[in-house]
């Protein structure tokens, strides 16, 4: 019994060979009772056979659950930085559309932490004004916001920006209080108005920094 048990199970041990031979091995091993149960030298040496074997197998499904769980790993990683990628194409072609619009209609360009920069590096003079919805001073400055726009139209990119939805860029800008128009010269900061200005006084600060 040993040398054909020994025959039949020796050798390499294969992913088909796992997947076959594991569940009857291990229920043999199982349903042994140890060497000291065993009536004779045959017996107790196909015992510690099926004991070694089904050990090999366990090792083996370990193996399979391993190379299984890396390669979940590998597409799920795949699948994150694809969606990532388009989340990104898709972020960049909204504030493409949100810019063009802004040109045809005259009014500010709402920004995003996903579009800020880029937004902001295509224009010489760029003026943000940081806001939320909830803000009564903010919603009292709209209209100047929007007439800004118009009439700089084509010379300063006028912007909006929502605190609440977009806190990355006003936490990058220490924007603590709001309203608050950042005026930014080829991307970098050249001015900050804090509160609810008259339109003059954020002209005049636009004009400095146009001329």
């Amino acid at each position: 019994m040993l040398p054909r048990l020994a025959e039949k199970h020796s050798g390499s041990f294969t992913i088909a060979a796992c997947k076959l031979s594991a569940v009857s091995l291990l229920r043999a091993y199982l349903m042994s009772e140890g060497p000291g149960c065993v009536r004779s030298k045959e017996q107790q040496m196909e015992w510690w056979v099926r004991r070694v074997l089904a050990e090999r197998f366990r090792l083996c499904g370990v193996l399979l659950g391993e190379a299984k769980g890396n390669g979940m790993s590998d597409e799920r990683e795949r699948f994150i930085s694809e969606e990532s990628e388009l989340k990104r194409i898709r972020e960049k072609k909204l504030a493409e559309l949100r810019e063009r619009k802004a040109e045809m209609t005259g009014g500010p360009v709402h920004l995003t932490d996903a579009s800020f920069n880029e937004t902001v590096k295509k224009h010489s003079v760029s003026m943000v004004d940081f806001w939320a919805s909830w803000c009564g001073p903010c919603l009292a400055l709209a209209p100047t916001i929007e007439e800004l726009a118009k009439e700089y139209g084509g010379k300063v990119l006028v912007g909006k920006l929502n605190v609440d939805e977009n806190p990355k860029t006003a936490e990058c800008f220490q924007v603590y209080s709001i309203p608050t128009m950042v005026i930014m010269k080829n991307g970098q900061e050249a001015d900050r108005i804090v509160g609810c200005a008259q339109k003059k006084i954020i002209a005049a600060a636009l004009e400095k920094h146009l001329g």
